[in-house]
């Protein structure tokens, strides 16, 4: 997760895109913590503040993404939180994400590379990263990410290894590249957007698949650069499984 910035800008508040008795996915902003910790630096209004005030302080979340991150966050409640994250653990749970990248990615790609864990060690991690638009008038494309493991940062670092930094990273991309275009195109966050996600829910015995519109302040300068919308409609739910 990314550090908190001094003065961190304002941020929409979240929206609930799915709930049932023991489970709610929420759309979580850029710029919104998805809770506090020591790490994060001081405490402030998180994602997890938010929805104890909606639906009560005994949910929370099941697993995490980053502070510049928008997209979908899953919660849950009671017995379903240790449930809900062994089920995004298998195979048939799907995390895709949305990504303006640097520079002209096209083509499918798997990547595998070892991804450190919070102590350093390195952790096996493998991604398909898909090429869906190059914009023809700014150095930038549209991608999806999706992870087939679930390791700290690992959308970013896997794009970033083929060589095409997501818009916005701080820590893995280009300031100057950064500064370029926020002012040509206004992107002042983190590109990169939790788009779908789904599982095989073990309460309901069935697949829950959520799809997380890609917010405003990604999709305006998307337009304007030329790589939105994606063809096909993403194709959202279809998941292919590496050899």
């Amino acid at each position: 997760m990314t550090a908190s910035p001094a003065t961190p800008r304002p941020v929409d508040e979240p929206r609930l895109l799915w709930r049932d008795e023991h489970a709610a996915v929420l759309h979580k902003p850029s710029g919104m913590l998805v809770h506090n910790s020591a790490w994060a630096g001081p405490a402030e209004h998180t994602l997890r503040d938010a929805v104890a005030s909606e639906l009560g302080d005994d949910w929370h979340p099941v697993h995490r993404i980053d502070r510049g991150t928008s997209g979908a966050v899953l919660f849950a409640r009671g017995a379903a939180i240790a449930a809900l994250a062994d089920a995004l653990q298998r195979d048939d749970a799907r995390k895709h994400y949305l990504a303006g990248v640097r520079g002209r990615l096209t083509g499918d790609h798997i990547v595998e590379r070892p991804v450190p864990d919070s102590g350093g060690v390195p952790r096996d991690a493998r991604s398909r990263v898909l090429g869906l638009r190059v914009s023809t008038h700014a150095h930038a494309s549209l991608v999806r990410v999706e992870l087939f493991t679930g390791r700290t940062h690992q959308a970013r670092r896997h794009v970033r290894s083929l060589g095409h930094p997501v818009i916005g990273d701080a820590n893995w991309g280009n300031s100057r590249f950064n500064r370029e275009m926020r002012a040509a195109w206004g992107i002042d966050r983190l590109a990169l957007h939790a788009a779908h996600l789904s599982w095989l829910d073990p309460v309901l015995s069935q697949v829950v698949a959520i799809e997380a519109p890609l917010p405003p302040d990604l999709t305006a300068p998307f337009e304007a650069m030329g790589i939105w919308p994606p063809p096909d409609a993403l194709d959202a739910g279809r998941r292919t499984t590496p050899a």
